[in-house]
């Protein structure tokens, strides 16, 4: 079994449910590697299109992150999918070394039905809609299993991940 996976996704994808149930099926442990003082430093680079520095500081993150699970494996509740969401796609390349990841996704009305439940302002659709498409893009072109957390409640969706741990290790 692998030490390390990574669950991952937009907001309200359910990857925090998934990763909860999956470490706990596993006897490991849930990482959150990007707490708000971390993401705020982050999406600012993207935001200022310092990429370099966003990358170099998100391989820093991880791999601290990354011996931080009191018991392996660690179930990583986001890791470099979400980051690369916010690179030029040229940086792809650049995460060969990335460990095995589930995508958690939902369409677009979903995500906007789970934000409204959530929040208190109205979600902003059109930054979403390219969040979710995005998301999805990247797990086609990268071949990160999609997790479609409309069609699956979490224990199947958690069934499927383990079993496909399993099978792949």
């Amino acid at each position: 079994m692998t030490p390390l996976l990574a669950i991952d996704g937009h907001a309200v994808s359910g990857k925090s449910t998934l990763a909860t149930i999956v470490a706990h099926r596993l006897g490991g442990t849930v990482v959150r590697p990007f707490d708000e003082e971390k993401a705020a430093r982050l999406l600012g680079y993207a935001a200022q299109n310092r990429f370099d520095e966003l990358e170099r500081d998100t391989c820093a993150i991880l791999r601290d992150a990354e011996g931080s699970a009191v018991r392996p494996p660690a179930v990583f509740d986001r890791h470099w999918l979400t980051v690369l969401v916010h690179l030029p796609d040229g940086y792809a390349e650049h995460w060969r070394h990335r460990s095995p990841t589930y995508l958690c996704w939902c369409d677009l009305e979903t995500t906007l039905a789970r934000l409204c439940a959530r929040v208190a302002h109205e979600p902003d659709r059109e930054a979403h809609a390219w969040f979710v498409a995005r998301y999805r893009e990247l797990a086609e072109r990268l071949g990160v299993p999609l997790i479609d957390t409309v069609r699956l409640d979490p224990a199947r969706a958690a069934d499927l991940v383990v079993a496909d741990l399993r099978h792949t290790s």
